[in-house]
């Protein structure tokens, strides 16, 4: 593609406007440049009134600054292609709008990527598909955003590419004015001389440009071509009120004057050199092809390396594995979903939510359970030291299966109603002691019936009892032995006691009920009732009390009275009516025999 850039010259006429004379800024009128974008003269006086580009004013004429207008009319057609670009993807959008996966075919003609590389992108993630068989079918709007970003990410590139071939451009520009300028000068000394060495001069700088392109890391043979040398077209100047020539707009404008003269006409000089080269549209194809090329080399070298890669993590994977550690220490770790046999864990702490031991295991320190549920033992437990301890209570097993222990025991909770403490738990149960059942037991409490049975001797205070019930004092002790009380435990008078001596006591006032016989080891006494003798008196003797309050053994025969006159009365009945009968019917007194009579006169004896 050929397209004309417009450079000027110097002018016909020595410029005698220094405001004009400057060496960054071109400017022009609204007509001439107009005519170089392809604008009206008065839209270009439009912009110029309303500062959209940079201009200046001179009486009631504007003077564009070629490129200001340029660089307008670059951003307003860029601007125009996005739009235009936007309203593609948004009609593209509405006609696939029904469609939400399309087959890969589809796909390439849609968006312009070709079967092979829509695959591949749906191989390594890149858009969202799904496959049926063998095919593969794109999410549409997945794709729409892939070919976004991609294309942000190539208009990005393509804006630093530009910006860096402009300033190339834009150095250049400036060595090609101070040549110039350098060439003015000298031709002006030396007339002759000066065309040719600025002739070489520029055949050298396009020389050094289209070899260095030519060589680049990029596709050198279409990039030589930007800048690739051209033969000048030398342009006739025309006066200002002549007709123009046609000119084909050039790209960029590198230089223009206006040479204005009081005495004579306005002349514009240009000068004009066609460059052959490319526009941005076939640059960004070139470039797209480009980057296919490289991916496509780029992911071939990949696609060996995962394929490499997958094989060695897996021997890696096996050569790598731990089948045995000997001798390791392995410290603030966590061990989940394993399995450890037939090895020893040591450890200061330890927290596991299920252990399940098959082996002997040994713990040397205590064990404490903090759970509130029941703990159920299959086996049991033996203790081979130590003892058991139930609430403080330490229950020490022997041998032979019996238990004692060092405190009170007791249970906290019973179904009995009102009893909380030293009752078992239900109000069948038994305390045995030396069997199972009160048959068996040698000694057992119901404390629910309170019954008991001991069987055996019971000694208290001495270990060796003597009879089935031992009461033996403390040696030279004077506590009473025995005590029975009527009330309370420590009232201080008891109904019987029996003191350290061995002596009973009995309540005063209290009663004594024998229904057999009542056997004494000694007499009891006078002043307790009895005779104070323990012989019982002879056949034919009556006890009569003596003058010193005792009792003497006395014969019938001598049977006599103080006062002479023994009388006889009958206590039964209100009526003497019985007889008295004595055994003779004679009774001697003093030697003499004598008849007795006894009659009964109202109700005596005489």
């Amino acid at each position: 593609m050929t397209s004309k850039i417009l450079v000027t010259s110097s002018p016909r006429m020595q410029n005698t406007n220094p405001e004009s004379n400057l060496k960054s800024q071109f400017f022009l009128s609204p007509k001439e440049a107009a005519s170089l974008v392809g604008y009206t003269a008065d839209y270009v006086s439009k912009l110029a009134r309303e500062g959209s580009i940079d201009a200046k004013r001179e009486g009631r004429s504007w003077l564009v600054e070629a490129n200001s207008l340029k660089a307008f009319a670059v951003r307003v057609a860029e601007e125009e292609k996005k739009r235009l670009e936007l309203l593609k993807e948004k009609r593209a959008a509405e006609y696939k709008a029904s469609r939400e996966f399309l087959s890969l075919k589809e796909a390439g003609a849609f968006f312009g990527y070709t079967p092979d590389y829509l695959a591949r992108l749906c191989r390594d993630g890149l858009v969202n598909a799904e496959r049926d068989g063998r095919e593969w079918f794109v999410e549409r709007t997945s794709l729409e955003e892939f070919k976004k970003r991609i294309s942000e990410e190539e208009s990005g590139r393509l804006e630093i590419l530009r910006s860096k071939r402009a300033q190339e451009y834009q150095n250049s520009n400036q060595s090609i004015s101070v040549q110039k300028s350098s060439i003015k000068k000298f031709g002006k000394e030396y007339p002759f001389v000066a065309p040719t060495l600025a002739g070489v001069a520029v055949f050298f700088l396009m020389f050094t440009l289209g070899y260095a392109a030519l060589f680049s890391g990029l596709d050198g043979g279409r990039l030589a071509k930007l800048f690739s040398g051209a033969p000048s077209v030398n342009t006739p100047s025309t006066p200002a009120g002549a007709s123009t020539p046609t000119t084909t707009p050039s790209s960029v404008v590198t230089n223009y004057n206006t040479y204005n003269n009081t005495y004579n006409n306005t002349y514009n000089e240009y000068k004009s050199q066609t460059i052959t080269g490319v526009s941005s549209e076939n640059l960004a194809f070139e470039l797209q092809g480009f980057k296919n090329n490289v991916l496509s080399e780029v992911y071939g070298a990949i696609n060996n390396i995962s394929s490499n890669v997958a094989g060695n993590t897996q021997t890696i994977q096996l050569t790598n594995r731990i089948d045995q550690l000997a001798s390791v220490d392995i410290s603030n770790s966590t061990f989940s979903n394993g399995t450890i046999t037939n090895s020893n864990i040591s450890g200061g702490t330890g927290s596991f939510s299920t252990l399940t031991v098959s082996g002997a295991t040994t713990i040397s320190g205590p064990l404490s359970v903090s759970s509130t549920a029941t703990t159920t033992f299959a086996n049991g437990i033996d203790i081979s030291g130590g003892c058991f301890s139930v609430n403080g209570a330490c229950l020490s097993l022997t041998s032979s299966g019996g238990g004692s222990g060092g405190g009170t025991w007791s249970t906290t909770t019973s179904s009995v109603s009102s009893q909380f403490i030293n009752y078992s738990t239900n109000s069948t149960d038994i305390v045995a002691i030396g069997g199972n059942s009160t048959s068996t037991a040698k000694y057992w409490f119901d404390p629910n019936t309170q019954n008991a049975y001991l069987s055996g001797s019971i000694g208290i205070g001495t270990t060796s009892p003597f009879a089935r019930f031992s009461l033996a004092g403390a040696s030279g002790g004077t506590s009473n032995l025995f005590a029975i009380s009527t009330s309370t435990g420590s009232a201080t008078t008891t109904a019987l006691t029996i003191d350290s001596g061995g002596n009973l006591s009995l309540l005063n006032g209290a009663n004594a009920s024998i229904n057999g016989v009542l056997t004494l080891a000694r007499a009891l006494g006078i002043g307790s009732g009895g005779t104070g003798t323990s012989t019982a008196p002879s056949y034919g003797q009556f006890l009569v009390g003596n003058a010193s309050g005792g009792y003497d053994y006395v014969a019938t025969s001598s049977l006599s009275s103080a006062s002479g006159v023994t009388s006889l009365a009958q206590t039964y009945g209100s009526a003497q009516t019985g007889v008295i009968t004595f055994a003779t019917t004679s009774t001697a007194f003093n030697g003499l025999t004598a008849n007795l009579g006894i009659t009964n006169s109202s109700g005596a004896f005489t």
